[in-house]
């Protein structure tokens, strides 16, 4: 739905109408997500402003917090797989940034979250 009328709500705004736009996109985006996403999102608020935030911390603390439970998984994925999912996830969404990637430039090590969101 944001795809296809992005172009409609920003053309011929003045500037400071944009920054109106922009975040009901931005929760327009968060309304849109999977119930189990949305606590996991809002977890990041938690970091300070420009943190970068470790991968595989952030994982197990969402996993410590019960965002993502063992009935969430099958027998063939762990939780860890799952967490590492859901970030890929908001990461595709735009919603949370890559921070630094490993060696080979697939692997996710830090992230953070976009002021405009933060602000949000």
């Amino acid at each position: 739905m944001v795809y296809k009328n992005i172009h409609r709500h920003l053309k011929g705004l003045p500037h400071q109408d944009q920054n109106g736009v922009v975040n009901r996109i931005l929760v327009s985006s968060y309304n849109d997500l999977p119930y189990p996403l949305k606590p996991c999102l809002l977890y990041l608020v938690h970091y300070p402003k420009d943190w970068e935030i470790s991968k595989n911390e952030l994982i197990r603390l969402w996993i410590a917090e019960g965002f993502i439970s063992p009935s969430l998984e099958s027998k063939e994925i762990s939780m860890e797989d799952v967490g590492e999912h859901f970030l890929e996830e908001l990461i595709d969404r735009s919603l949370v940034q890559v921070s630094r990637q490993g060696y080979t430039g697939t692997n996710v090590k830090t992230c953070r979250v976009h002021d405009l969101l933060r602000d949000l």
